[in-house]
């Protein structure tokens, strides 16, 4: 069994920036959704460090995966509604925080 201490939010922030990095690697729902890792899998084989860490990393995918442990909440200040959404996702945290420490 899986258990996490804390509940969190990751915000994946400053998107308005991103094109000024150049192309992504993947498109953005691949960073947000956290679906199909195996993608990333093949990608680390392309670098000689990640290379000797293949079955590692294939094992923390398979965790990952099998349990939602990961996404992203993009954060774009120019685009509506994207301030709104992580907010909200904020309050559900801080329920689910709220009921455990009420024992409910």
């Amino acid at each position: 069994m899986l258990h996490m201490e804390l509940p969190h939010v990751n915000v994946l922030s400053k998107m308005d920036l991103i094109e000024k990095f150049g192309k992504i690697a993947f498109n953005l729902e691949y960073y947000t959704e956290v679906l199909d890792l195996s993608y990333l899998l093949d990608h680390f084989a392309k670098d000689p460090f990640f290379k000797n860490f293949r079955r590692l990393n294939k094992k923390l995918i398979e965790v990952i995966q099998d349990y939602s442990l990961v996404s992203f909440i993009p954060l774009n200040v120019q685009v509506s509604g994207y301030p709104l959404t992580a907010f909200q996702q904020h309050q559900k945290v801080d329920y689910y925080l709220r009921t455990l420490q009420n024992g409910e």
